[in-house]
């Protein structure tokens, strides 16, 4: 190759080009985190100690630029989470509802 002569840049279309965009690793959590919440809150009534997380989480990632659903899920996730995990509570303490026995 002669020294006048440069090489021309990768095509952005390149398969073998690093990528550079990488989602939100808040946001995945949080939507991770919402929706393991969901069935552990259905389950056995501890969804409160992930869906509390989820929506921290959630809050703090859903303005970034990269993962906003991903954030947005696990916000709406955690939140039904803790709803649900709250009423729970609530019935139990009122005696509306019994613990299961085993």
């Amino acid at each position: 190759m002669s020294p006048d002569v440069t090489p021309l840049p990768p095509s952005p279309d390149d398969p073998y080009r690093a990528k550079t965009k990488r989602e939100n690793p808040k946001a995945l959590w949080a939507m991770l985190l919402g929706f393991v919440s969901l069935p552990v809150t259905c389950l056995c009534g501890f969804g409160l100690i992930l869906g509390v997380p989820a929506v921290i989480l959630g809050w703090q990632s859903k303005n970034e630029p990269t993962g906003r659903w991903l954030a947005l899920g696990g916000l709406i996730c955690g939140a039904v989470s803790i709803a649900f995990g709250t009423l729970w509570l609530v019935l139990l303490a009122t005696g509306a509802v019994h613990p299961p026995r085993a």
